[in-house]
């Protein structure tokens, strides 16, 4: 086959590859790149012009001009300098927008003109005019670096002053760095895998690698979703100065970081060995972050130094496994939550005014050398041992508190403990035990299984204090219940209410109206305290729990506009179903606002139905086109397409559903959507199928 070639610009000498087409320097019109040109060779590094989109197709594979990454190469300059608008390692230099989304099917892939082992390619560059710009579905491997100048290191697969940026279902190996971007607005990073394969070169001594980096130098808020993406090696995640939503994610290293107001949601995530959370700047003082951090699992070796640092937050509903917890700092006054929490092993160090709600804290060391306030309500404490400072003063209520310790300036009120409280420590109502009585209380003792049995002195033996948080234990049962059944409901001693039913809640789906599929990872909030949060999952699933009571849920995703779910009523025991539209601020592809308003007058009967219901519409002139009915599940999963009369006339109009699907079988009860879509407006309700 003829090879091909493409000049971009007339002063660049290209030559022929067989079997390639060979592409370098500037775009400067909107240009597409089909796979019928495979494969994609730079020859020359890419100049994407301001205002220009480059579109990349399914399919496509780019293989740049690569070099030899090591110190003696970088220090000389001789592959990796911008010299002019050249590089001997290629780039490209993003003043406008890439559009590169593959499929699962054809993924893009962005890797290195040759198979040397550690060659690099240099670097994609996104300059301070850079549009919104996606990656999906795509493969980088073997990028390094590219110096703009002796001031200006581009480090990796993507780099610069990033504006805009979605970055899903991609997989980066072997690259010296993943993401490095600054001065950002809004950032998605979702589903992707980083991992080293080869490594890089061991006589590349210029730094660690780092999956990613990301720093916002402007005084404008940042924000970064960051979701779902798996990192399994041990290496470090940074985000400085922006507002942060992490879920989902399986991380190592992880520093988070700032000197501005920000705010940090961080849920649902796997961090394992090797790792150190920042959530407050090391070296300043001034920073006002807020920070929530739930139902996360931190894990490290026991002999590791791992530690956990929090300046400020709700810290609810995590395990820690061996892990070095450090909450809050001297500097600070603030009151704070640890709520619902299991820790294992090594240290805590307490400082400023904590409340500790129903904890289970087995094998630590409690240290407050610092002036602190803190109280424990409602935990259990297996502990190695206390370092308490003379002016600092720990309340223990409703606590089980065995091991070592000292009383020194400790108070107990309501509590069980094998040791003789002296009277100076003593608040009243507690309950000593010998060692043998272990068996009659818990279900488990010496197995860590710290539920109450049957008969347990632990059972309506508490002081009231649900006043300081909400009503529920550590298994989100309800608070306070008549354990003993005398018909007199006490609170219970330790984190856990014995026989308490469960709590109701919140259960449902975000989705987007205009595909019908799910929204992944928005940020949900009750009545919008931010402590009470959390994300909806990769299908668009959630679920709160939640005492009766009516909330509100708010809701929040970078890219879609926020949205609430007003007056949502909670009853005992019971899920209440809410399904949540998301509606995309700006299509990526039209550069528009998607219309969502209801001029279709959009309903059906009968609702709910059994076996079919008839949905009804009205069109006007303009959306008298390729109007179409499309049905689809709780998982986004598209059941049926209908379409309405061929005839043109106009108004009300109807068409039929029988409850089956496009093979005509017939589905099962529940929840449907169903959209009603013309070329530039759509419209979604739902109805429910009831057998």
């Amino acid at each position: 086959m003829k090879s091909k070639s493409i000049f971009l610009i007339t002063f660049l000498t290209i030559t022929t590859i067989t079997s390639a087409i060979e592409v370098g320097g500037h775009i400067m019109e909107d240009t597409v790149w089909n796979p019928e040109n495979n494969p994609y060779l730079l020859i020359g590094n890419i100049f994407i012009d301001e205002g220009v989109t480059l579109t990349i197709q399914p399919g496509i594979q780019i293989k740049l001009g690569s070099a030899l990454l090591n110190n003696n190469n970088y220090v000389n300059g001789e592959y990796f300098m911008l010299v002019g608008e050249e590089s001997v390692a290629k780039m490209f230099w993003v003043d406008g927008s890439i559009i590169a989304e593959g499929t699962e099917q054809d993924s893009i892939i962005f890797t290195r003109d040759n198979d040397d082992l550690y060659n690099h390619w240099g670097t994609i560059y996104f300059n301070n005019t850079s549009q919104k710009s996606k990656f999906e579905h795509c493969l980088f491997e073997y990028s390094s670096l590219i110096c703009i100048d002796f001031c200006n290191e581009a480090k990796g697969v993507v780099s610069g002053k990033v504006s805009e940026l979605s970055i899903k279902d991609c997989t980066f190996r072997d690259n010296y760095y993943g993401i490095f971007a600054n001065n950002n607005d809004q950032v998605e990073i979702t589903n992707n895998t980083f991992y080293l394969q080869d490594g890089m070169n061991p006589e590349w001594l210029n730094g660690s690698y780092q999956y990613v980096e990301i720093n916002n130098e402007d005084e404008n808020q940042a924000d970064i979703l960051f979701s779902g993406n798996c990192l399994p090696d041990s290496n470090i995640v940074k985000i400085y100065n922006c507002n942060i939503l992490m879920s989902n994610n399986i991380l190592s290293n992880v520093i988070l970081s700032s000197e501005n107001y920000t705010h940090y949601y961080i849920s649902e995530n796997q961090i394992l060995s090797n790792y150190t959370v920042n959530a407050y700047y090391i070296n300043s003082i001034i920073n006002r972050e807020e920070t929530y951090i739930d139902n996360n699992s931190f894990e490290s070796d026991p002999n590791s130094s791992c530690s956990f640092y929090l300046k400020d937050g709700i810290i609810s509903n995590n395990s820690f496994n061996n892990i070095k917890l450090s909450l809050s700092h001297p500097s600070y006054s603030e009151t704070h939550i640890f709520s619902n929490n299991i820790v294992y092993g090594n240290r805590i160090y307490l400082y400023d005014d904590y409340q500790f709600i129903n904890n289970v804290i087995d094998s630590c060391f409690l240290d407050s050398s610092y002036l602190v306030n803190v109280e424990l309500n409602n935990c259990f404490l297996k502990l190695t041992g206390t370092d308490i400072a003379a002016a600092n003063h720990i309340d223990f209520l409703n606590c089980s508190i065995f091991g070592v310790f000292d009383f020194y300036n400790l108070m107990f009120q309501n509590c069980i403990t094998m040791e003789n409280i002296p009277a100076q420590n003593n608040g009243g109502n507690n309950i000593q035990i010998e060692e043998s009585a272990l068996d009659s209380i818990y279900v488990n003792y010496y197995g860590n299984d710290f539920h109450l049995i049957e008969g347990s002195l632990a059972i309506d033996a508490g002081l009231d204090t649900t006043g300081y948080y909400y009503p529920f234990d550590l298994d989100y049962n309800t608070r306070v219940w008549d354990g003993n059944g005398n018909g007199s409901a006490i609170i219970d001693i330790g984190p856990y209410e014995y026989v308490a039913p469960a709590l109701g809640g919140i259960q449902g789906f975000t989705y987007n109206p205009t595909t019908g599929g799910p929204v992944d990872y928005v940020l949900l909030k009750i009545n919008n305290e931010p402590g009470e949060f959390t994300f909806s999952g990769s299908l668009g699933n959630f679920e709160f729990k939640l005492p009766a009571g009516v909330y509100d849920v708010y809701c929040e995703r970078v890219f879609y506009d926020d949205v609430i779910e007003y007056q949502m009523e909670v009853f005992d025991g019971q899920f209440t179903v809410v399904f949540i539209p998301m509606i995309e601020t700006v299509d990526v592809e039209k550069n528009e606002i998607i219309s969502l308003v209801d001029d279709f007058n959009l309903t059906n009967y009968p609702n709910p139905f059994n076996p079919s219901t008839t949905i009804t519409f009205e069109l006007s002139a303009e959306d008298s086109e390729n109007a179409k009915i499309e049905i689809y599940n709780l998982k986004g999963q598209k059941v049926r397409t209908l379409h309405p009369s061929p005839n043109r006339s106009l108004g009300m109009k109807s068409v039929i559903w029988n409850g089956k699907d496009s093979n005509n079988k017939a589905v099962a009860s529940g929840i449907y959507f169903y959209k009603i879509s013309t070329d530039k407006k759509t419209a979604m309700k739902k109805m429910l199928l009831l057998k």
